[in-house]
């Protein structure tokens, strides 16, 4: 059939002359690449948020910044009511109210 004898004259894409500039196979290593400097990007604004944000105080940091860094104390498994907590004692108030959730 024209079908069969279609598919059996395929060949594959990287058998082809100069098939690297059109296709690249190591989709790993270009995604460890990719992932790695992201992350370490993210980790160091999230980390050092004055290498990036143009504040006058150079003391304080987002809030999102506390979450990342009680979310590294804490491990793997974090209990979001445990995390809150945390972020409520970073904060320096006594209870959680709706403004510290809004925060959260």
């Amino acid at each position: 059939s024209r079908l069969e004898n279609f598919f059996s004259t395929l060949t594959a894409p990287t058998t082809w002359p100069l098939h690297e500039i059109l296709w690249y196979s190591n989709h790993i290593e270009l995604q460890n690449l990719l992932v790695g400097k992201c992350r370490t990007a993210l980790h160091r604004g999230l980390t050092y948020p004055n290498l990036y944000l143009q504040s006058a105080d150079k003391t304080t940091k987002p809030d999102l910044c506390h979450l990342y860094d009680l979310f590294h104390e804490h491990g793997r498994l974090i209990s979001l009511h445990d995390w809150i907590q945390s972020f409520n004692t970073m904060l320096g108030k006594k209870k959680i109210s709706s403004e510290t959730h809004a925060q959260f």
